[in-house]
């Protein structure tokens, strides 16, 4: 069914702007809506200093809107604005209840609803190891959940609801974000608040570790996921145990398919793919990848990791480190930010990482390492420093095995440190 896209200015209703409600501005990005579907957008311009919060302004308008008698439902990673929980209390003034989780582990830094303040049935829980959890030895799992569902709203819009890519939060609002306002669908509203339900039915045990609810509606161009999944029936149904892979797996790049990626927050930067193909097919990738905080703080050096494929490109493994902080590395040079890898496969199977890696002089050395074509290790070249000259400094390897196992493997050295390089080659080796 084909929908008419129409494009349409932001809702004239308070902005949150800042730590202050101030007059409505105009949106930098526009509002997209067809029928009972509306997306928002902040888009604050490259350069400028005045944030776009059209998502908290249009979020805003909706808590305005909540009719008396309705109930209004949260689930968030991190509820922080004092201005906005002052509307939803106002809200409640009006007769509407108010039912609301959020992760605890955001408690220091949050604004929530306290006992004294919530009243006819409203509620505020804390969610513990994520509230459905991936079972309770799993100390890290959280609930990263940014929803509201309006059971009814004064314009007569009823079963509403809004999930977005932003926390409600000052230090998030006018970042890349993105929210989708879905009206008048009863069975989209109600897996969310059974949801909701079950996230405070366990808020304390954490027991209900596999979460297998997908909702959609055959005739609206919405389905929602819940987590945690449950890998093996989503690989049953959906071709891939990753849910969210699965979506890639369909578009067909020969046709012209398009991924586009936008986002507020980068929390790893993976760079310098390289790939290597045996002669059936099957694949290894290496690449360079570096963690940092959404605001680039660098919390982990960047590090060689590596994967492999079967020949139809599905995963045959794990993403896995190429050096592991380990005894694998000599004691009397540590492991250093890695970069530049290259990667090559015989036929069967087996293989050969080399990157550049920096010594605490600061100066790069060239290592390498082999690999069963399992990912093993065992009768496989150790991790071992190619180059010959350690001073000055080495890089750009580039690494080829023959057919009969022979390892090659060419670098660019700097040895005396005078800023010009000379290739060298290095082929009096194998992987063993």
């Amino acid at each position: 069914m084909r929908r008419r896209i129409r494009v349409a200015g932001s809702l004239a209703v308070p902005a949150l702007l800042g730590l202050s409600l101030l007059a409505p501005t105009t949106a930098q990005a526009a509002d997209v809506t067809s029928g009972d579907y509306k997306a928002v957008f902040n888009y604050t311009k490259p350069g400028s200093t005045t944030l776009d919060h059209s998502i908290l302004n249009d979020l805003a308008g909706l808590v305005d809107r909540a009719a008396p008698g309705s109930t209004v439902y949260m689930g968030m990673y991190w509820f922080g604005l004092a201005e906005l929980k002052a509307k939803i209390l106002e809200a409640q003034d009006r007769g509407v209840t108010l039912r609301m989780v959020s992760e605890k582990r955001n408690e220091p830094s949050s604004t929530p609803f306290t006992a004294a303040e919530l009243k006819n049935g409203s509620t505020w829980t804390w969610c513990t190891n994520s509230c459905l959890g991936n079972g309770p030895g799993d100390v890290n799992a959280i609930s990263h959940d940014k929803y509201f569902v309006f059971t009814a709203l004064d314009d007569g819009r009823k079963n509403v609801v809004w999930q977005s890519s932003q926390n409600i939060a000052v230090s998030q609002s006018g970042e890349l974000n993105n929210a989708l306002v879905v009206s008048n669908n009863a069975q989209l509203a109600a897996r969310y608040i059974a949801h909701f339900d079950d996230q405070v039915k366990h808020a304390g045990d954490s027991l209900h570790t596999t979460y297998d609810h997908t909702t959609s509606d055959p005739g609206a161009p919405v389905e929602a996921f819940f987590f945690p999944r449950d890998t093996a029936s989503d690989a049953s149904h959906y071709g891939n145990a990753d849910v969210v892979a699965s979506f890639i797996d369909d578009v067909d790049c020969a046709r012209g398919g398009r991924i586009r990626i936008s986002a507020a927050e980068l929390d790893e930067r993976s760079s310098r793919p390289a790939v290597a193909v045996t002669g059936d097919g099957r694949i290894v990738a290496a690449w360079a990848d570096e963690y940092t905080t959404g605001s680039g703080t660098v919390v982990r050096e960047q590090r060689v990791y590596h994967r492999t494929f079967s020949a139809t490109g599905a995963p045959a493994g794990a993403e896995t480190r190429t050096t592991p902080d380990s005894a694998d590395v000599p004691g009397d040079r540590p492991i250093g930010t890695q970069a530049d890898p290259d990667v090559t496969v015989s036929d069967a199977g087996d293989f050969v990482v080399a990157w550049a890696e920096a010594f605490v002089d600061g100066l790069d050395d060239v290592w390498a390492r082999g690999f069963n074509a399992d990912g093993s290790t065992a009768g496989r070249l150790p991790a071992r420093r190619m180059n010959v000259v350690s001073g000055g400094g080495q890089g750009g390897p580039a690494v080829t095995l023959a057919p009969d196992g022979r390892l090659s493997l060419t670098y660019s050295d700097d040895y005396d440190g005078n800023k010009f390089n000379e290739m060298r080659l290095r082929d009096a080796f194998a992987n063993k």
